[in-house]
């Protein structure tokens, strides 16, 4: 199999549809070898700039221009979209192309960007984030290259609720959803893969949010947000983005 095969191309389903791709091949085949998704995809394509991987340090290799880029990122189905809009709200622009319109899932929007499903083909996006938020699926999180300062927002949404409410999402578009115990552990190496990377490269800033503390406490956790930002955010506004009532889409 070549290593072009391994890439996830772009989704018109989202970062949903993204997700399937791997889930229903060679991701799943990974989780069961029990080998780390990141190791395997810089051993495959690390050595090609065009993927937008960042390889090893090169002290040769001249620095990049210092971005500052708001990263939101989870499991779709996690919270990435209301976090969006609560930034949005606050006053914090998001970089999104509107291709992905709102529908019965995210009747708010979801506040995407088609160029971002093809990080590993294209980085070059990445300069016109600079000072916006961004929605990165936590699979592609250890995509995004060392260079820029990013301060990334992971949600946290129990994996039972995430993959209910991703069956709801898919019995709208008409599609069989793949069994919860074969996704679940598949789901939890993305999450670790992307905390690992957060944890390892220079210039990256996380804080998690429950999804569940979000709908209970809106203002508390509009104002750790806007802290962690370090932007004069709206704080009411971005509380005020949060709709209780969508939590249903995990039952």
């Amino acid at each position: 199999m070549p290593p072009d095969s391994t890439l996830p191309p772009a989704s018109p389903e989202g970062s949903l549809g993204l997700l399937a791709f791997g889930y229903r091949g060679l991701v799943a085949w990974r989780a069961a070898r029990g080998t780390h998704w990141l190791d395997e995809l810089r051993e495959q394509v690390g050595d090609r700039p065009e993927t937008g991987l960042a390889p090893a340090a090169d002290p040769a290799r001249p620095a990049p221009a210092r971005l500052e880029i708001t990263v939101v990122s989870g499991l779709p189905r996690s919270g990435t979209s209301m976090m969006m809009q609560m930034l949005a709200a606050g006053g914090l622009p998001p970089y999104t192309d509107g291709e992905r319109t709102p529908d019965g899932s995210n009747p708010q929007g979801y506040f995407e960007h088609e160029r971002v499903k093809a990080l590993a083909q294209d980085a070059d996006w990445l300069s016109e984030a600079d000072g916006l938020a961004v929605k990165v699926v936590a699979p592609l999180l250890p995509l995004l290259p060392a260079g820029p300062a990013y301060r990334v927002i992971l949600m946290d949404r129990p994996l039972d609720e995430v993959l209910a409410s991703q069956g709801t999402m898919l019995g709208r578009l008409d599609r069989d959803s793949a069994s919860p115990d074969a996704l679940r552990p598949v789901y939890q190496r993305h999450l670790d893969a992307a905390r690992r990377w957060a944890a390892e490269t220079p210039g990256v800033a996380l804080l998690s949010v429950a999804y569940a503390d979000a709908i209970a406490a809106p203002e508390a956790s509009a104002a750790q947000v806007a802290e962690f930002v370090g932007a004069p955010l709206d704080v009411p506004a971005m509380a005020a983005a949060i709709d209780p009532s969508l939590h249903r889409e995990h039952n």
